[in-house]
């Protein structure tokens, strides 16, 4: 009964307070004093009114991270440059031209992945597609100009987002990646013929981004190309019906590449500035019978050669 009175009466005591109050404090320390003696719990302090810590600022909504999906498209234009030379390291021939090009790119990160795959969440998967063409001019045993060459490459990559700052991030990656090269030389100039180079290859690269301020980005890209496989095909017959088609394989060779991106970053896109420079090195292949109406006629070989792209792309990302 006392104590049933003793709740009433600071019940009465908790309106009053209300009806008077001139601030929420003293109300919601009212109503802690009357809950934690009905339910006897221990007191626990509450701090005065002068330690009350002032209210923190909003929250700066982050700058937009990295998407889930993203696409990439763009147009290059590149000085191609194309040497064999022999084994006393003299030139033997050579290609120069200007190409053009476009380019095609999607990106996927694996977000919102289960707690233990949570490896995968600063993954990418990356698949890449390019395609130029251009008019080059050939300098042997004749010289040609006007030859028309084109080349594709495909690529697909698997990479790692690592923030080791918080405006720089590194991203190292690798994967598998088959380049395509057409030589238009025909026999439509004297003693040409068409050639084809395939090159099946595995990249390692790490690209370098740095934010700047007003929404700009700018990166840095190294990668190495290591050889798994190339073959030339040489088409002998477009000198004469009787030649068969010569195919030489090539076991060894490197290739690397550098470029430097400046980005803008728009509120649906991004807009990107990047110079680049590509480079091969293949060593001279094996050697196989040369055949002319089914017989062996003598013997042929790619030899080593050099071939380098310096560019510039133009892109926009999604």
């Amino acid at each position: 009964m006392y104590k049933k009175t003793v709740l009433i009466m600071m019940f009465l005591g908790l309106m009053v307070s209300v009806a008077r109050a001139a601030d929420v404090d003293a109300v919601s320390r009212a109503l802690d004093v009357y809950t934690s003696d009905y339910y006897a719990s221990p007191a626990v302090p509450v701090p005065s009114q002068a330690s009350v810590a002032p209210a923190a600022p909003a929250p700066v909504a982050a700058a937009a991270g990295p998407k889930r999906h993203e696409f990439g498209v763009g147009t290059e234009h590149y000085l191609y440059k194309y040497a064999e030379r022999l084994d006393d390291g003299s030139k033997f021939m050579s290609d120069k031209g200007n190409f053009n090009g476009v380019f095609a790119s999607y990106t996927f990160r694996p977000f919102d992945v289960d707690s233990m795959y949570n490896e995968l969440a600063h993954m990418l998967l990356r698949t890449e597609v390019r395609y130029a063409s251009g008019r080059v001019r050939y300098v042997g045993s004749n010289e040609f100009s006007g030859i028309k060459d084109y080349s594709y490459e495909l690529r697909g990559l698997i990479g790692k987002d690592y923030q080791v700052a918080p405006l720089l991030k590194m991203t190292p990656y690798s994967g598998l990646g088959w380049r395509y090269l057409n030589d238009g030389l025909d026999a439509n100039q004297p003693g040409g013929y068409g050639r084809e180079s395939k090159y099946f290859y595995a990249p390692l690269g790490v690209n370098i981004e740095r934010s700047l301020p007003g929404r700009w980005l700018v990166g840095f890209n190294a990668e190495y190309d290591w050889l798994i496989n190339g073959l030339q095909r040489s088409h002998l017959e477009d000198v004469d019906p009787g030649y068969e088609t010569l195919n030489n394989k090539q076991r060894h060779g490197f290739g690397w590449r550098a470029s430097l991106k400046v980005v803008k970053e728009l509120p649906r896109m991004s807009l990107s500035f990047e110079p680049y420079y590509r480079f091969w090195h293949i060593d001279a292949s094996d050697v196989q019978p040369i055949v002319w109406d089914g017989l062996v006629v003598g013997g042929g070989q790619e030899p080593d050669n050099t071939t380098s792209e310096v560019g510039l792309r133009l892109g926009a990302q999604f």
